[in-house]
């Protein structure tokens, strides 16, 4: 199983930050301190939870960022911004279309958003 990105926002000391989840390890990043460099990345959601979470508005675990390495750097300058917000659509957008499954070679996150080229 590849390694997951997904912003954590579960109440308590990592509220609001990167959570990086690998088998059973789990490190967690200040937005606001550093950017993460993710390279050879897929991007997954879950149908049926995302769903669930757009009909009920109560958020759950249902997308996420799957990749095969990372590097952390520095506060990044945003790029082309990937939208992930399952109370609001249940797909990941990229210039208004649809990427659900999409794979991209290099991600970064800027703040609290995603990034490509």
């Amino acid at each position: 199983m590849l390694p997951r990105l997904r912003f954590h926002l579960a109440p308590g000391e990592h509220f609001r930050h990167w959570q990086v989840r690998s088998g059973s390890s789990v490190d967690y990043f200040d937005p606001s301190k550093c950017s993460l460099t993710i390279r050879g990345c897929r991007l997954v959601v879950q149908p049926g939870t995302a769903s669930r979470v757009y009909r009920s508005g109560v958020k759950a675990v249902c997308g996420w960022v799957e990749f095969e390495s990372i590097e952390v750097g520095p506060p990044a300058a945003p790029g082309r911004r990937l939208l992930f917000n399952p109370i609001e659509d249940v797909h990941w957008r990229l210039d208004g279309e649809v990427v659900d499954g999409h794979r991209f070679d290099v991600l970064w996150t800027s703040g609290r958003e995603v990034s490509t080229r």
